[in-house]
């Protein structure tokens, strides 16, 4: 019963936040892409960032948690704050694989995201 409950909430967050489950999707994708240990580097980058950033309390919290537990749902975030993560992970993966690869991977991981169902208007509005 639990794992359906929670299967439930889940649904109605796809439903409610579909721009917060195709960044969700997308960056899994991109992690599968570039590997176990570039994938956990970029995390920690990305959890840096947002420290040395001006980002907003709840849109820092809320990426800190889930870039450590990343096999947990992303609580539902606005779009503007989504883009600007996006972006900050592309300008992440140029400077680390330069920026035809970082182009490569993160149209691949769009690819990917869109294979898995997740809502092309979605993933449209994130890029």
């Amino acid at each position: 019963k639990e794992s359906s409950a929670a299967s439930d909430v889940y649904k109605r967050q796809v439903e409610e936040h579909p721009c917060s489950r195709a960044f969700e999707q997308m960056m899994h994708a991109l992690w599968e892409g570039i590997g176990a240990a570039a994938a956990s580097q970029l995390r920690l980058d990305l959890a840096a960032q947002l420290r040395s950033q001006q980002v907003g309390a709840e849109v820092r919290l809320t990426m800190e948690y889930w870039l450590q537990s990343p096999e947990r749902p992303l609580a539902p975030l606005a779009l503007p704050p989504l883009r600007d993560q996006l972006n900050r992970t592309y300008v992440l993966l140029c400077e680390r694989l330069g920026p035809v690869e970082a182009d490569q991977q993160l149209k691949a991981a769009y690819q990917k995201a869109l294979a898995r169902q997740v809502a092309p208007a979605a993933l449209r509005q994130l890029l």
